[in-house]
């Protein structure tokens, strides 16, 4: 199982844990929900990238070319 640590400022934390279904994004143009699928997740990981500095655009932006 993976948990995703939500720390608090007074020094203490809930876990909760983290399912495949439930990893999503946000269009980073029209804000609207992207559920994310293990490709995604190996991309960002193969990239060297971080998950809090990485960004994505759903279909319909993509295919206006908006940016």
């Amino acid at each position: 199982m993976i948990y995703h640590k939500i720390p608090f400022e007074n020094g203490s934390a809930v876990l909760a844990e983290l399912h495949d279904d439930e990893i999503v994004s946000f269009c980073i143009k029209c804000n609207v929900e992207i559920q994310l699928d293990h490709e995604d997740i190996l991309q960002i990981i193969k990239n060297g990238s971080d998950f809090g500095g990485t960004s994505f655009q759903c279909t319909k932006c993509t295919k206006k070319g908006v940016i």
